[in-house]
Formats: C-alpha cells, sequence, structure tokens
C-alpha cells in the first residue's frame, strides 16, 4: 500500500461535490496527509488548483458510463498500480465504478460519499445501489436526510454510514469591505436598497421558480419595501427561468461569478429556496458571510439552520410563506443582525475543512483498524 488517499471522480469542474472536494484536498495538503485523484474523462477547471496543492491527478480517459466494463476494469489496472490504502468515490456514477473497482483489485477500504437524495433514481439505479454501492466499506452522506434516502436504497447496516456536513473554504467567502459599494454599483443596486440574493445552479431542485414567484408577490404586496434580488448561477433553465421572471420588477441576472464571495459581501439578505436539497455549500457560504437567511425546510437544511435563531425556515415550495419570510427580515434591521451573527458562529464553528477533515480522517482510522 502506497499510503495514499485517492479519491475518485468523472472530473473535476465546479459543482458543489467538486468545490467541496477541493476544500478537502487542501486541508489535507496542508496537514501533509499523502492523497491523489482519479478522474473518468476531462481534466475540469479545478484541475490546476489540485495540482499546485502537490497532489497528482491522473486521467482514465474513459466513459464513465452505468455500464462501462471498460470504466470499471481501467479503474482497477489503476488502482493495482498506485495501491491506495484507502479509496473514496464522489457521486453515484463514480460510486459504482469505484465501489466495484476495489474489490476487484483487492483494495480497502472503500468510502463511497452521498451529497443529495439522488430522487432521479430509477428502479435499475436503485438494484445497482443494493448490488454493488452496498459492498463499499463505509458510505459518508452530507446530512441525515440524505443518509435516510441511501440507507433505504441500499439497504444496508447503519453502523456503515457516516453524517458528515459539508465544509467551506474561508479563503473564497468574505469580501473585503470596500468592494461592498463596487459590487452593488455594477448590479445597479442602490445604497438604500435591500440586497437579497441566492448562488446556485439553475435547476429545478434548486427552486427558483418559486422565488421568483415569491418575488412578484413580495412586489405587489409589500411594494414599501425597496429591495433587488440578485440571482448568481447558470444551468439548463436559464431561458426558462428568464421567461418566468420577464415581467417581474427588481430581479438582477448576475450569470456564474468567479467572485461569489464578495457577491456575498454585497447581499442583506440569503434566500434558499430549495426544493430537493442535500445540505447546500451556497447556504454555509452565505453563513459564513454573517448573511441573515430566508431558507425552506428541505432535506438537510434544518439540520445546519435553526428558524428564529439562525435564519427563517418555511415550506418548501410554498410562495407565500417564502414572500412574508423575505418581507419580515427586509423589515426588520435588528432581526437581520441577529440572525446573521448567529449563522456565522454555527458555521465558522462547526464547518470549517478542519473540522470536517478530523473527522473524516477518524473514519478512514475506524474502517482501517
Amino acid at each position: 500500500m502506497s499510503g495514499e488517499i485517492a479519491f475518485v471522480h468523472s472530473a473535476l469542474r465546479r459543482g458543489g461535490a467538486e468545490r467541496l472536494r477541493y476544500t478537502v484536498l487542501k486541508e489535507l495538503a496542508e496537514r501533509n496527509v499523502a492523497c491523489r485523484v482519479c478522474l473518468f474523462n476531462g481534466d475540469g477547471d479545478l484541475v490546476p488548483a489540485v495540482r499546485d496543492l502537490g497532489i497528482p491527478v491522473d486521467v482514465l480517459n474513459v466513459s464513465g458510463k452505468i455500464y462501462s466494463l471498460k470504466t470499471t476494469l481501467r479503474l482497477a489496472d489503476w488502482l493495482k498500480k498506485t495501491q491506495p490504502s484507502i479509496v473514496h468515490g464522489g457521486q453515484f456514477l463514480t460510486n459504482l465504478h469505484t465501489t466495484a473497482a476495489a474489490k476487484l483489485a483487492g483494495i480497502g477500504p472503500v468510502i463511497i460519499e452521498e451529497h443529495g437524495h439522488n430522487r432521479w433514481k430509477r428502479w435499475h439505479h436503485r438494484m445497482l445501489d443494493r448490488l454493488v454501492c452496498s459492498r463499499a466499506d463505509g458510505v459518508v452522506c452530507c446530512s441525515g436526510s440524505v443518509k435516510r434516502v441511501a440507507q433505504a436504497s441500499m439497504q444496508v447496516p447503519d453502523d456503515r454510514f457516516h453524517v458528515l456536513h459539508n465544509c467551506i473554504d474561508l479563503a473564497e467567502i468574505g469580501g473585503r469591505s470596500e468592494t461592498r459599494s463596487t459590487v452593488r454599483g455594477s448590479l445597479n443596486v442602490a445604497d438604500d436598497e435591500i440586497l437579497v440574493g441566492t448562488v446556485g445552479t439553475l435547476r429545478p431542485e434548486k427552486g427558483h421558480s418559486v422565488l421568483i414567484r415569491a418575488w412578484r408577490q413580495l412586489c405587489e404586496q409589500h411594494s414599501d419595501i425597496r429591495a433587488r434580488l440578485v440571482i448568481v448561477g447558470d444551468g439548463p433553465i436559464r431561458q426558462q427561468l428568464h421567461d418566468e421572471a420577464k415581467d417581474v420588477p427588481g430581479i438582477v441576472w448576475a450569470g456564474s461569478r468567479s467572485d461569489v464571495g464578495e457577491v456575498l459581501a454585497a447581499m442583506d439578505v440569503f434566500v434558499f429556496p430549495s426544493v430537493d436539497e442535500g445540505l447546500g455549500i451556497a447556504l454555509l457560504e452565505a453563513m459564513a458571510t454573517g448573511l441573515p437567511s430566508v431558507v425552506s425546510n428541505e432535506g438537510g437544511i434544518p439540520e445546519i439552520v435553526t428558524d428564529g435563531e439562525t435564519g427563517l425556515i418555511v415550506e418548501a415550495g410554498d410562495s407565500n410563506a417564502l414572500c412574508e419570510g423575505l418581507a419580515r427580515i427586509s423589515r426588520e434591521i435588528d432581526l437581520r443582525r441577529a440572525l446573521g451573527s448567529a449563522a456565522q458562529m454555527v458555521a465558522l464553528s462547526g464547518h470549517t475543512p478542519s473540522v470536517y477533515c478530523q473527522r473524516l480522517l477518524d473514519i478512514h482510522r475506524q474502517l482501517s483498524s
């Protein structure tokens, strides 16, 4: 065994799971923990940053499709060659191939990770979970909600599951105070306007349609509130959302941004209206910035937000409730300050890379003993 931890991904682009992986790799590199990354296809825009940490990244140039025997065999050969001490799969496809390849190569322990509820899975995906993924030695889930769904799909003992809430890269959040006015100016937001914002890929599960309906209601029913809504992100339903919002005032479409920390620092309120959410790295980043939030009660979100203490929680998919929550938090400056301060304490005390990696290494020791 090489003593290295091997992390397997399809690619390393800037998705939530991949950003989390980079944050973890950076912390492990600072601890001088030997790591190696294997990708199925394509490098991805995070690869140069990972290599800058001194961590090797190998690309197999295989498809990564569900039933690709070639992918499993190539990964098994790679594992035999590199001989890692422990292997991590990252999402469903990599979990599947990683578990099968590690067993073929005689390498272990094998840890797979679940970052969402994966409600898209059909009967044959669940069958593969039970036949292949259930053979992993450990399953790390980003929330208790995700654990419950994964456990029902895999049907394996409870002691094989480990709930490990996501962590955030503190270096990437918290814009400088002098850039707040600059960012707000670039978004055409006046100093006396409340800037409400959300960050996330434009996909149905993120609840942007609900947010647009709630914002329409806010503008119609609470016209005394001077506020703007900035939506940061891009994705497959961008045009659909633009069409839904074409006659709704006060919405700024910021698209994908590399300066999310600066944009968060320019906001007054964060809104997270997901209708299907494992946990939410964007929400943790907003909390760490000191932003008060209005969030849905979906998935793992209530595991990190306490209603009335670190944010306001509303029913997922309920635009009326979301509208009223936004109206309340926009009007009550003392509430915003109290929620934001408490949220920041929670994020900075329990969701740092140091806390996450220590717990992850504890899991490694437990499985290796």
